[in-house]
């Protein structure tokens, strides 16, 4: 994309203050564009259906937040994963509330089902790792026999001749090693 410069665009047609501190302050276009295209396909989805129940809803009452937009605020980012700061900055834009009484809003109304999600996704995991614990038992009981057969065998050596082979070559190795 080629760079956009400030004198192309003052010589055309003059810009509006807000279009011209997107061109000479970078920064201020994080803090009030979003992008609705940036987020996940069927986040796009869900955000066309949430601007379409607004519509619907009278805003004249600003202290009470309609009960019927909280359900479909609630699944609209936890089940997706996108319930971060991107998402809070799209949420002034569709409600007439600022950023902080949004974010405020919307995790007071998700806390609950962000923790069954957690709790849910937790005990699949828990389920996954006790399978995998079965399997790799079996294996390592496997692998544990034989080595404990040995040890056995070895005992008996010791008790039987009162030493342990493998440990008298080793002492004899290490007295060879200081002569």
């Amino acid at each position: 994309m080629p760079a956009v410069l400030l004198s192309d665009s003052l010589d055309s047609e003059p810009l509006p203050d807000l279009a011209l501190s997107f061109l000479l302050y970078p920064q201020v276009r994080n803090w009030l564009c979003v992008v609705q295209h940036s987020f996940h396909p069927h986040i796009q989805d869900e955000v066309t259906k949430l601007r379409e129940a607004i519509a619907k809803e009278s805003w004249d009452q600003k202290g009470k937040f309609p009960p019927t937009l909280k359900p479909l605020l609630s699944s609209l980012a936890i089940r997706l994963d996108e319930y971060d700061d991107h998402f809070f900055n799209l949420m002034p834009t569709l409600f007439p509330y600022n950023k902080f009484t949004m974010s405020k809003l919307i995790k007071r109304t998700v806390f609950q089902d962000h923790i069954a999600l957690l709790t849910e996704r937790q005990d699949a995991l828990l389920v996954e790792l006790a399978a995998q614990a079965k399997e790799g038992f079996a294996k390592a009981e496997e692998e544990w026999n034989p080595a404990c057969l040995h040890g056995t065998n070895a005992r008996k050596n010791f008790a039987s001749r009162g030493r342990c082979t493998h440990l008298s070559r080793t002492r004899r190795a290490r007295r060879a090693i200081d002569d």
